[in-house]
């Protein structure tokens, strides 16, 4: 098996992604293992607490979008998982 430099930073996440215990530890490992030119960035997983890499959504990059109505959209669809 291979060791991951970040393996102690890491472990799977209940949603199958990559679960950072830190921000700082996800962002670590996206200057380490991730290249320059992808737009990677931390957020927070709402289902485990852990930190997860993702690509930024391409509205919001290009200020189509803001931050605001991606939490909207996340809360919506939070609400019609658990009805």
């Amino acid at each position: 098996m291979t060791n991951h430099p970040l393996s102690d930073h890491y472990q799977t996440c209940p949603c199958g992604k990559r679960g950072f215990y830190s921000r700082r530890a996800a962002r670590a490992s996206r200057r380490q293992i991730h290249a320059k030119g992808q737009s990677m960035h931390a957020y927070h997983c709402e289902h485990s607490g852990h930190w997860h890499l993702g690509h930024r959504p391409p509205g919001l990059s290009q200020g189509h979008i803001d931050r605001d109505t991606i939490n909207r959209w996340k809360e919506r669809r939070h609400a019609h998982h658990h009805l």
